[in-house]
């Protein structure tokens, strides 16, 4: 993975729990960035994780 591709995810992510909501098209945005590469770098679980983390516990909203 290239640094450019580890800095779109962060600052996807970091827009996500800005706006404490998921939608269709940052969620396509994010899986495109993600499966770009064969396999996840740690800082790459770590986002993901992150995620799925604060949809569980609710602090992340699903929206359309």
């Amino acid at each position: 993975m290239t640094t450019a591709s580890a800095d779109n995810i962060q600052v996807v992510v970091d827009q996500i729990f800005e706006a404490r909501r998921i939608n269709r098209a940052t969620q396509q945005h994010l899986m495109r960035l993600l499966l770009n590469h064969n396999q996840l770098t740690p800082q790459e679980q770590t986002c993901v994780s992150k995620i799925f983390d604060a949809l569980h516990r609710g602090m992340l909203r699903v929206v359309d």
